[in-house]
């Protein structure tokens, strides 16, 4: 009997069974010295994605989270559309052959979409005529920035007009953030004042786009008017309570009147869009962004 079939017995354990030599077999990963993890054959590890690490008692930081709470989107930007373009039919917007907004109608407003960044080309189209181009302009786009791009009538058709999404510096725990923006294109520059005459913002120009300003959380209600002759010393910097009905003489001479409520923590844009004395009417569209 050869040392392949023979059986041995060695200090009480189990007959040892000889196997025959293994060919072309990947070896075992044997640990380096002192205790280290075993090397073993594997995937190139620049290919394996390293996991997150969080500070000390912070966010992790990873693609999307900037670890303070903001989100980021490297090498893309968010953009959304609002249809602010009186007398035109509902529209698709797109980038090359990628449709972003589709039959897209006035005083409305689209969801979010990623694009990546740098200079794009947008071509909008009649959404019922679809060879009918009203518009294609190419827009620089930065990585990380956050955007509503407008539809707004020009002496000669439509633009897109960019307005940026940005945060509410400095805001205080607990506020609430408030702009405005004129986008109605016979409207003139207009004043917005609470309707305890306090001004918010005056002489706001067609596709002039307000600064942000802080507000306490509540309701309030506000009056739209044709800039006065005179201008008001300074504009309010934080909108605070306010008399629960409007004065009189203001309400008489508003072209517009409208009421919100303001969440803390939320960022509020008020669109004015439409035409004075005209069709469709002077109107708010009032967009949240946190």
């Amino acid at each position: 009997m050869d040392n392949n079939t023979s059986f041995l017995r060695h200090r009480g354990q189990e007959p040892a069974i000889p196997l025959p030599p293994l060919v072309d077999s990947p070896s075992l990963p044997i640990a380096p010295p002192d205790d280290q993890t075993p090397i073993y054959p594997g995937p190139d590890e620049s290919q394996i994605p390293s996991l997150p690490i969080a500070p000390d008692n912070q966010i992790p930081a990873y693609p999307g989270n900037m670890g303070d709470g903001s989100v980021s989107y490297p090498g893309l930007c968010r953009i959304r559309f609002l249809f602010a373009a009186v007398n035109y039919d509902p529209v698709n917007i797109s980038i090359g052959p990628r449709r972003l907004a589709t039959r897209l109608a006035y005083g409305n407003l689209s969801c979010y979409s990623l694009v990546l960044d740098g200079f794009r080309t947008f071509t909008v189209t009649l959404s019922d005529s679809p060879r009918t181009i009203l518009l294609r302009k190419t827009v620089p786009l930065r990585a990380g920035e956050t955007l509503t791009l407008a539809l707004i009538n020009t002496f000669d058709g439509v633009d897109l007009l960019q307005i940026p999404d940005s945060i509410c510096d400095n805001r205080s725990r607990g506020m609430a953030c408030f702009r405005a923006v004129n986008l109605s294109p016979n409207s003139g520059a207009l004043d917005i004042s609470l309707t305890d005459g306090r001004v918010v913002y005056s002489d706001l120009r067609y596709k002039e786009v307000a600064p942000f300003k802080q507000a306490r959380p509540g309701r309030y209600h506000f009056l739209v008017s044709s800039t006065l002759d005179y201008v008001p010393e300074e504009d309010i910097e934080t909108l605070t309570g306010m008399s629960a009905s409007p004065a009189s003489d203001l309400s008489e001479e508003a072209l517009l009147n409208f009421s919100t409520t303001l969440r803390a923590g939320v960022l509020y844009t008020v669109y004015l869009i439409g035409r004075v004395a005209g069709t469709p009417a002077l109107s708010t569209l009032i967009a949240e962004n946190r």
